[in-house]
């Protein structure tokens, strides 16, 4: 584990909460607000949530395993060279679905290598930080769709974190 990992206890359920609100093989854009409704996780302060459009949750099968995999990405308004991007730390957690038990524990990946962690945001040249997390906000919309429809963003961030730490949640 290095400085780019951070494990965390899931103290308030926020992983089952959105488990059972997202449901398996489906992925669920929510504004700020409705995740914030939602759920509080530790690793997600309003300070940080602050500079993010929007959080993407997505929930994979894995039938052989008998897991369910979820991570949680945070569409994060960042400058990059001068451009501005979104910046991904996804989170990823563990489902027993045969026992319906979720891992008391997830882990959050910052500044990882994987395709689409970071994009740019086309037509936001102009304007500040916070004018641009505003309009990209005004323009969401809040839906659920089935996995393979998904945004590329938050599908390789699910495949990235499931590869780089499947064996540290069978651990557990």
């Amino acid at each position: 584990m290095g400085q780019k990992d951070k494990w965390f206890e899931d103290k308030d359920q926020a992983f089952e909460k959105l488990y059972k609100d997202v449901e398996k093989n489906n992925v669920k854009t929510y504004s700020i607000y409705d995740y914030q409704s939602k759920v509080s996780l530790s690793i997600h302060p309003e300070s940080f949530l602050s500079k993010c459009s929007h959080v993407e949750v997505a929930v994979s099968g894995e039938a052989p395993t008998g897991n369910d995999w979820m991570v949680i990405t945070p569409f994060r308004v960042d400058q990059d060279l001068g451009e501005k991007v979104y910046d991904l730390d996804p989170v990823l957690t563990c489902f027993d679905s045969n026992k319906g038990t979720v891992s008391e524990s997830g882990v959050v990946a910052y500044h990882q290598k994987f395709q689409y962690r970071t994009t740019k945001i086309e037509d936001s040249e102009k304007g500040t930080m916070d004018e641009t997390v505003g309009e990209l906000r005004d323009k969401l919309i809040d839906n659920s769709v089935q996995l393979e429809n998904g945004s590329v963003q938050t599908l390789n961030a699910l495949s990235y974190m499931h590869d780089k730490y499947k064996d540290d949640f069978k651990k557990e």
